[in-house]
C-alpha cells in the first residue's frame, strides 16, 4: 500500500470526519495519489468487512484465530492495515 494511501486510512480512523475530507481532497487533486487510493479500495473493503464480521459475531481476535488456523498477530495486522495479503 503507497505510504499517502496508509496515512489516509490510517486518517478514517483516528481524526474528525471534516478534516479528513478536507485532506482527502488535497490530496486527491494529486494524480498519483488518487489513483493509487482507487485501487487499494477493493483490498481495504476486504479488510474492513473482516473487522465489521467479527465484530457482528462479538469474537475476540484469538477466536477468530481458533475458528480459522490463522495467528491471532495475522488478524491483527491485517485489521491495522500493517499487513497486507494481497502483495
Amino acid at each position: 500500500m503507497p505510504r499517502a494511501v496508509a496515512i489516509i486510512t490510517w486518517t478514517e480512523k483516528n481524526t474528525n470526519m471534516a478534516t479528513l475530507e478536507k485532506l482527502k481532497a488535497e490530496l486527491m487533486q494529486d494524480p498519483e495519489f488518487a489513483q493509487a487510493y482507487e485501487e487499494v479500495q477493493p483490498e481495504l473493503a476486504v479488510m474492513r468487512a473482516t473487522v465489521d464480521a467479527r465484530a457482528q459475531q462479538n469474537l475476540t481476535q484469538t477466536q477468530v484465530a481458533e475458528k480459522t488456523g490463522i495467528a491471532q498477530s495475522e488478524i491483527s495486522k491485517l485489521e491495522n492495515w500493517t499487513h497486507n495479503p494481497f502483495h
